[in-house]
């Protein structure tokens, strides 16, 4: 009874993260279920894909309804990531949980740097009601220059977000870019079991300027695609506890939805800020955990 207590707890922490991050929320679960619980390295990776879906589903339609997502670009990068998400899966068999967990921090902690350096190059933003404003406006005057034949036009325009600096995209997101981020992040969320958006936040930010709220709700309908064959791939290797995995998701439904609430009242820097905490804190803690049970 206790250890479904604590499985439903960090299934809402997970969905809180996922919906505010837009990460899938296995940052969360896989150390807390591999700590907390017990399980074997390799069921502590794919079981959380189980929670990550329903929790992507409900944090995805929340923000998606608020119109800050592109869900063109998610859903292209969630297409190309869902092929290359069963080979990374197939992949952690071979390189062993252990390993692969170690990766993640280290990825964690490159990600949760690069964050820190791109938060601290914002400048004083305005309020959150302010931001959801301008990515609504932008978002309506690119579906106009589509309709007349003018979309890249419209999204070079002054209105286009700039990116961490004060830099701006050089193009809108188009297919190529998306394509081959998604087979990036796909991989690497199968392969450790983290759904792909830890790697698609920073990058939709980084590479195509967006704002951190509209990198978090594009990357939810990316992470959902790729989390699926994921999902079935570690279950076919014998990876996932499916009690655990639905307690957890119980929890992620509710914790998406309060995430995703969240994330449409904060401010772009705190929201970067955030990330880059959580990163840090996650990486750290994975890192120690597992090289330590190495050298024991």
């Amino acid at each position: 009874m206790l250890d479904s207590l604590v499985t439903v707890v960090v299934g809402f922490a997970s969905g809180v993260m996922s919906g505010l991050f837009g990460i899938g929320g296995a940052l969360i679960t896989t150390p807390a279920i591999r700590l907390l619980l017990g399980v074997p390295v390799l069921i502590a990776v794919g079981t959380p894909l189980v929670a990550i879906i329903p929790g992507a589903v409900t944090g995805a339609v929340t923000l998606v309804r608020a119109k800050v997502a592109d869900v063109r670009t998610g859903l292209v990068a969630g297409a190309a990531g869902a092929l290359f998400s069963a080979v990374g899966a197939v992949m952690s068999e071979w390189i062993g949980g252990r390993v692969a967990l170690v990766l993640t921090g280290a990825l964690l902690l490159y990600f949760a740097v690069t964050a820190f350096a791109h938060a601290r190059t914002l400048p004083q933003s305005g309020s959150s009601e302010q931001e959801s404003a301008f990515e609504q406006n932008t978002s309506c005057t690119t579906q106009q220059a589509e309709q007349t034949g003018m979309k890249h036009q419209a999204a070079e325009s002054t209105l286009q977000p700039p990116l961490p600096g004060g830099s701006r995209a050089a193009r809108p997101p188009g297919t190529v870019r998306p394509i081959a981020l998604g087979v990036v992040a796909g991989f690497a969320g199968g392969l450790l079991g983290l759904g792909g958006g830890f790697v698609l936040v920073p990058m939709f930010s980084r590479l195509f300027g967006f704002s951190q709220r509209k990198a978090v709700a594009t990357s939810l309908i990316s992470v959902l695609f790729m989390a699926i064959p994921g999902m079935l791939s570690h279950a076919r290797l014998g990876h996932v506890d499916w009690r655990v995995g639905l307690t957890l998701a119980a929890g992620a439904v509710l914790g998406a939805w309060v995430g995703a609430r969240l994330v449409l009242k904060s401010s772009e820097r705190v929201l970067r800020y955030g990330f880059a905490v959580l990163l840090a804190l996650v990486g750290i803690w994975l890192v120690l955990n597992e090289v330590l049970g190495l050298m024991a």
